[in-house]
C-alpha cells in the first residue's frame, strides 16, 4: 500500500512536467545543436537581415522584437527594434528585450561578441547561410516550430520546394556553363563553390568557374580568372545600379583584350541579396538569373555555327 502511495505521489507530481513537455519545442540548428525551448517562443530577436525575412516568411514576423540594421523586407521589418548590425551587435539592448531566443548568424559576427552573445545566457539557433537552396525549406519548418507559426511555414515551404523543383527539373535540360561570379571589382574577389552564389547557378544547370578555391569569398587576380576560361560573368552587385556603376565594375577588365565576356555583352547583374542570401524572395532573383543564363547559351551557340 505504501509503494502504491507512493507511485501515486509521483504520478502526480509528474503531471505537470508532462503537461508541459506537450508545450516543449525542439529544433536542430545549422551546427547540429538540439534548441529546447519549454514553449514555442513569444520573443525573438533576428541578428541578420535574411533571418528576419526567414522568420517573416515563416508566418513569425508578429514575434520578432528586435532586428539589425539593413533588415529591410518585408517592409514592416524595417520599423523594428534595431540592436546594432550584424559585425557590431549591441548586447545591453538585445538584452534589455528579454527574448526567449536568439537566432545568431556567427558568419556575420566577430569571434568576440559571439562569446558575449552566448554569456547572455538565452537560448540561440545558429543560423548558416546555406550552399544549397534546398535547405530553406526545412529553415522555414524549423522557424515555424520554434515560434509556433507551423501551419504558415508549411505552406511556406511547400510554396519554395515547387518552385525549386521547378528549377532543378528544368537544370537538367541546359547546357552545362561556366561562370565566373565577380563579388567586387577592387579588390577583385569572388566566391568558391561553398557560396550561396554556386548554389543558384546550380540550380540553373550553370557551375562556378573558380569552385575549388580555399574560403567562400576569395580574391583573385585576373590571370586566374582568364586561365578558368568562363563562358559568362555575374556582378551581384550592380543591378538597377546607375549605368556608371556598372562601367566601374567592369573598368578592372578594360585591358583585358582575352577576356571576351564583356564585349559578348555575356554579363548579367545581379541584386546582391537575390544571389548570395538564400530565401522565397531570393529565389525569384534565381529564375531570373536562370532566364539571362539561357540567353547567353543561346547566343555562345549563334557564335559557334558556322
Amino acid at each position: 500500500m505504501a509503494a502504491q502511495r507512493l507511485t501515486g505521489a509521483l504520478l502526480l507530481a509528474l503531471l505537470p512536467l508532462v503537461a508541459g513537455a506537450q508545450q516543449a519545442v525542439i529544433a536542430e540548428d545549422d551546427e547540429g545543436h538540439l534548441v529546447t525551448l519549454r514553449q514555442p517562443a513569444r520573443r525573438v530577436v533576428s541578428l541578420a537581415p535574411q533571418v528576419t525575412e526567414l522568420l517573416y516568411a515563416a508566418g513569425a514576423g508578429r514575434r520578432i522584437v528586435g532586428s539589425v540594421a539593413l533588415a529591410d523586407h518585408p517592409p514592416e521589418a524595417a520599423s523594428l527594434p534595431k540592436v546594432g548590425d550584424s559585425g557590431a551587435l549591441n548586447l545591453k539592448a538585445i538584452a534589455a528585450l528579454k527574448p526567449d531566443l536568439i537566432v545568431a548568424w556567427p558568419q556575420g559576427h566577430t569571434a568576440a561578441q559571439w562569446r558575449r552573445l552566448q554569456r547572455l545566457g538565452k537560448p540561440i539557433y545558429v543560423y548558416r547561410d546555406p550552399t544549397d537552396w534546398a535547405r530553406v525549406g526545412q529553415t522555414l519548418r524549423q522557424f515555424g516550430a520554434l515560434l509556433g507559426s507551423d501551419k504558415a511555414a508549411q505552406a511556406a515551404a511547400a510554396d519554395y520546394e515547387g518552385r525549386l523543383r521547378a528549377l532543378t527539373l528544368k537544370s537538367r535540360e541546359r547546357t552545362p556553363l561556366a561562370v565566373f561570379v565577380q563579388l567586387w571589382p577592387e579588390p577583385l574577389t569572388t566566391v568558391n563553390g561553398e557560396h550561396p552564389a554556386s548554389g543558384a547557378l546550380a540550380l540553373c544547370g550553370a557551375r562556378n568557374a573558380l569552385a575549388d578555391l580555399p574560403t567562400r569569398v576569395a580574391p583573385i587576380k585576373p590571370a586566374a580568372v582568364l586561365a578558368a576560361r568562363p563562358e559568362a560573368m555575374v556582378l551581384p552587385e550592380v543591378a538597377g545600379a546607375p549605368p556608371e556603376q556598372l562601367t566601374q565594375a567592369l573598368a578592372i577588365w578594360k585591358d583585358e583584350r582575352a577576356f571576351e565576356l564583356v564585349s559578348q555583352q555575356a554579363v548579367v547583374p545581379v541584386a546582391a541579396d537575390m544571389l548570395t542570401t538564400p530565401t522565397p524572395r531570393a529565389l525569384s532573383g534565381v529564375e531570373g538569373l536562370c532566364e539571362d543564363l539561357d540567353r547567353i547559351r543561346q547566343a555562345r551557340t549563334g557564335l559557334r555555327q558556322p
